[in-house]
């Protein structure tokens, strides 16, 4: 799943019935007809992925990995 900054408010409609609402500025990883939608719509750009974002824990912040 990639990664995208939003660059304006963007309603992504995964279903008839649901919709989520992606303020300007947000950094997110989307599902890829997420990132491709908004990236065509010009309200989204493909960023790297963001370090220790969503459950990503760097070594030295996970206490279970034994590192200092």
């Amino acid at each position: 799943m990639p990664w995208v900054e939003f660059t304006r408010v963007f309603r992504w409609r995964a279903t008839p019935n649901t919709s989520t609402r992606y303020a300007a500025g947000t950094r997110k990883n989307v599902t890829r007809r997420c990132a491709e939608k908004a990236i065509s719509t010009g309200a989204a750009v493909k960023i790297e992925a963001v370090k220790g974002a969503e459950g990503e824990a760097d070594a030295d912040e996970d206490p279970q990995s034994g590192a200092t």
